[in-house]
């Protein structure tokens, strides 16, 4: 007979982005072996299938889903013996925690980064001490456990998990994207991520696209992601900005802004690449937890160029599936991007991506996963 298990996370389909995807993973590889009851956002209930439930609620504020979440964990709990509960980042950790002392439920909490150190009064005095009483804590980066470990939560509890992915060329609808967009033989350098400062996309236009395209006349930056509407941190419209950027610098037709991207898009850029930038920024209050893309791209074949910040360097093997940069290097990441289109960067390092992308499939992390659950009393 089955065990119940309790999934209260306000990342997940048909919300997009890192961390849905993640979590939507967590719950398709537990429902395999578990009956999960699933507490998610509006929307959340279309990829839930029975026996499993959802239950919804409105994501719209942090506030509002955590009022909403709490009332509808406790009650299924009264309803339902579940063997344990996993909280999909640090913002639901007061539930598990609430669930921990009223039903003495074991509790997992799956943490990203950026949901330890966020700049903000009230979540670092309320949240962050529920992080500590989580039995067992999931970190997707060596560089996210040494956050967690220095915001006080016990090493012995952390499990370091790296995110996934199962892309191949062999999933993608081509879509002609150098004559949809008038390419040519242009050479790409792709971006892909949301819109928000951490990004970096908007520096890197205005310090690295100027040298770039002098030393590379026949090059074309590709920006897939929009601006998050529902995330934890709020940096204010970014998508203005890099247009103002673009128009300055004269760049109207060496970058282009695709906004949110279907798949068959998105997996068609990867192939068209032939590198990805990660220009990410260390700022204070905010982390980049992993770096999926760099994953992704590499599952293409795609080396990547990004500063060594976060937890990208646990994403990209340095010479080996991309270069790593000093963060804040921007000369040394526009010589290096010119360097990889002028020496066939990708050509080198095509087999090795392919190779190390194979390591991190969605099914080995589900595993890694239910071997954590296994640790709490999961059979």
């Amino acid at each position: 007979m089955k065990q119940d298990i309790l999934i209260v996370t306000r990342n997940f389909p048909p919300i997009t982005g890192g961390m849905e995807k993640l979590m939507w993973h967590v719950f398709d590889n537990l429902s395999e072996h578990y009956r999960v009851t699933l507490i998610g956002p509006r929307g959340s209930a279309d990829f839930v299938e029975s026996p499993h439930r959802c239950i919804e609620c409105n994501e719209e504020s942090p506030t509002r889903f955590l009022l909403q979440a709490a009332i509808a964990a406790w009650r299924a709990c009264r309803s339902t013996r579940f063997s344990c509960s996993i909280g999909g980042s640090g913002v639901v950790g007061p539930i598990c925690r609430l669930l921990q002392i009223r039903y003495r439920l074991p509790s997992l909490l799956f943490l990203h980064g950026l949901d330890i150190v966020v700049d903000n009064f009230v979540y670092q005095r309320v949240f962050v001490p529920s992080l500590k009483t989580a039995d067992l804590v999931i970190c997707n980066s060596q560089n996210t456990r040494k956050i967690a470990t220095l915001a006080g939560i016990d090493a012995n509890k952390i499990r370091v998990i790296y995110p996934g992915t199962d892309i191949s060329v062999t999933d993608v609808q081509p879509v002609d994207l150098r004559k949809d967009y008038d390419l040519h033989e242009s050479q790409i350098i792709l971006s892909v991520g949301r819109l928000i400062k951490r990004k970096g996309v908007l520096p890197f236009i205005e310090n690295c696209m100027p040298g770039i395209v002098s030393e590379c006349p026949n090059t074309v930056l590709i920006v897939i992601g929009d601006e998050p509407t529902q995330a934890l941190k709020q940096d204010g419209p970014v998508t203005g900005r890099i247009n103002a950027a673009i128009k300055q610098y004269g760049l109207e037709r060496r970058v282009l802004l695709l906004g949110k991207a279907s798949d068959d898009v998105l997996f068609s850029a990867y192939q068209l690449a032939t590198v990805l930038v990660f220009p990410v920024i260390d700022l204070p209050g905010d982390v980049e937890g992993f770096g999926i893309v760099a994953v992704e791209a590499a599952s293409f074949g795609v080396p990547t160029i990004a500063f060594r910040a976060g937890g990208v360097a646990d994403a990209v093997i340095h010479n080996e599936t991309g270069i790593l940069i000093e963060p804040g290097k921007y000369e040394d990441m526009a010589a290096t991007v010119v360097s990889g289109l002028k020496d066939s960067l990708k050509d080198r390092m095509r087999d090795r991506c392919i190779e190390h992308s194979k390591t991190l499939s969605w099914s080995a992390f589900g595993g890694h996963v239910r071997g954590t659950v296994r640790e709490l009393g999961g059979e």
